[in-house]
């Protein structure tokens, strides 16, 4: 039977010198994990979105005072229908999605707002600014958006909110993986001795970077365990609070299926990070 001390670590360190690296692996986590939630949540309001800004006229109303949202779209509905040039006025049942419109057109953030399609005549041009003044003259809270401000607006809205969403799991996990590398790079200063014994007595690199791996191993999934935990507390504590609305919400299949991808991707490149650096260390050791 082996001793404790035979199954205890070749390499080790204080625990406390690895509590930085373990803090700034589990923000890093939780960034990426939080970021990638919302991305799903942003990816599945996305086409709903698009469909929703089809007619040559779209109408944003939202609740002001006394008067509901539902109220303020029949009464823009009937207002509206009455319009010089106007063929149909269309409501569309509420989506969470609408928020993302509402919200780029300025409406309060605390307004619940519901959209209108318009169908204009052939030839009749555009009647955005007819339309708009229409509204206000009969005190209906809304802005109307024309096709112009569609294809540039929105569409400015549409590859911003892409490009964060892409970017911040991307810094996140290669600042996951910058992380593994220096912590692999400290685990072999703090174990230098034991590193240069152990290879004096023949392991070769491919070995004592393992060791140094499985070192780091353990700390990156235990961060990356912890991060992930935290951003599916944050994400279910901003759903339910509503701050989530502008983004089509977060669903319970959000919460529990997609995450655990981004979590074996960070911890798989910081590992693989970690071995990378060693054996450079290594190598440079040689030369």
């Amino acid at each position: 039977m082996r001793s404790r001390a035979q199954n205890s670590p070749i390499l080790r360190s204080n625990p406390w010198r690895r509590l930085t690296p373990a803090l700034a692996l589990g923000l890093l986590a939780f960034i990426g994990v939080l970021t990638f939630l919302f991305d799903m949540a942003g990816l599945r309001a996305a086409p709903d979105l698009s469909a929703r800004l089809s007619g040559a006229e779209t109408v944003v109303v939202w609740a002001n005072g006394l008067e509901s949202a539902d109220a303020a779209q029949a009464r823009a509905v009937e207002i509206l229908a009455g319009a010089p040039s106007v063929q149909s006025v269309n409501p569309l049942d509420p989506a969470t999605g609408d928020q993302i419109i509402a919200r780029t057109v300025g409406a309060p953030a605390s307004s619940e707002a519901r959209l209108l399609v318009v169908d204009t005549a052939d030839g009749a041009g555009d009647l955005t600014g007819g339309l708009q003044q229409t509204l206000q003259a009969r005190g209906v809270p809304g802005t109307v958006i024309g096709r112009d401000w569609k294809e540039s607006k929105v569409a400015r809205f549409a590859v911003l909110a892409l490009v964060v969403g892409a970017v911040a799991p991307l810094i996140a996990i290669v600042g996951f993986a910058f992380v593994c590398s220096g912590e692999a790079r400290r685990e072999m200063a703090r174990s230098r001795a034991v590193v240069e014994l152990v290879s004096a007595s023949g392991a070769p690199d491919g070995h004592i970077a393992g060791l140094v791996r499985a070192r780091v191993t353990g700390l990156a999934l235990m961060a990356a365990l912890w991060g992930a935990t935290g951003a599916i507390i944050a994400a279910a504590v901003i759903s339910r609070a509503g701050l989530a609305d502008a983004l089509g919400g977060l669903s319970r299949q959000d919460l529990t299926s997609p995450w655990p991808l981004i979590v074996v991707v960070i911890w798989l490149l910081g590992v693989l990070a970690a071995w990378l650096s060693a054996r450079s260390q290594l190598r440079r050791r040689r030369a």
